[in-house]
């Protein structure tokens, strides 16, 4: 016989449960399961929408909802709309597909948002707002192919971003405008052919860039690099990387850590490191240099 939903909890627990006021009972939407009120697991339990709090729950009292493994496609701003004190968001692992405009605008505490390895093609311009106190966002393993001007507009706080594991062929002028405090940015293993003289724009903070596993031949525009002022480690292993000239990293006076592995490099131009006083890691091997 399947168990009564309350089994565990002794008589005093359920007659202190029946006592509550509506306003103050757990929140805790079928089939989910609720700890302390305020998480809500609904993990792997074969989800098409987002499950709505019952209308009598303390709904604004829940810090974390785990959303993952299921199969939502859509995501709209009634799905989250009496969640106002959430702070912790996972959606990844589903088959999400479109954010509808302002579709997180009501949760204005939230710090940490996860949307990795859906199917998500585009970040409409404010679909993120409302997100003042965002601290790390994943958009990994989506099929996003470009970037808006507005994609993170209102994203002040954000620390770190993952886009890594998508379809973005390049990246352009002012792409990651509005994020001062961001420190460490994943686009690895996109197709990223080329980067725009104003791509990092903004990004004076930033410690950590991955651009790793990505097509680029050359790097045509190594102004892209000068507002980097911060950067500590920057990973541009397995391109196709032909040649280094031009002081391609002049722009980057703290940069310690340099990843050039798994390119076609076969000859280094005598100022292809120029300007990197602060260098303490080289990685060159999976090249085709030659002592000379």
């Amino acid at each position: 016989m399947e168990p009564r939903r309350g089994a565990g909890l002794m008589l005093p627990q359920l007659l202190l449960l029946l006592l509550l006021p509506p306003a103050a009972r757990p929140l805790c939407p079928e089939p989910c399961d609720c700890q302390q009120q305020r998480h809500v697991v609904c993990t792997n339990r074969g989800l098409r929408a987002v499950p709505r709090p019952p209308a009598t729950a303390a709904a604004q009292d829940v810090l974390t909802y785990s959303l993952g493994g299921n199969f939502i496609a859509n995501v709209s701003a009634a799905d989250f709309q009496r969640l106002a004190g959430l702070q912790r968001l996972d959606l990844q692992y589903n088959r999400i597909r479109w954010l509808q405009p302002q579709a997180f605008e009501r949760l204005g505490r939230l710090e940490e948002l996860y949307l990795g390895n859906n199917l998500l093609a585009a970040l409409p311009p404010g679909a993120l707002g409302g997100l003042a106190r965002l601290r790390i966002l994943y958009v990994n393993a989506n099929q996003l192919r470009r970037l808006s001007a507005a994609a993170f507009a209102g994203l002040g706080s954000l620390v770190k971003l993952r886009l890594d594991g998508n379809a973005l062929g390049a990246l352009g002028e002012a792409g990651f405008a509005g994020l001062p405090n961001l420190l460490y940015l994943h686009l690895e293993s996109n197709r990223i052919r080329w980067l725009g003289r104003g791509a990092f724009s903004g990004l004076a903070k930033l410690r950590f860039l991955d651009l790793s596993g990505n097509p680029q031949r050359a790097l045509r525009q190594p102004a892209a690099f000068a507002p980097l002022r911060s950067l500590h480690t920057l990973l541009l292993g397995g391109n196709r990387l032909q040649r280094l000239g031009g002081a391609p990293f002049r722009h980057l006076p703290g940069l310690a850590t340099l990843s050039l592995s798994g390119n076609r490099l076969a000859h280094l131009a005598p100022d292809a490191f120029a300007g990197l006083a602060a260098l303490t890691e080289l990685r060159l091997e999976g090249n085709a240099l030659l002592d000379e």
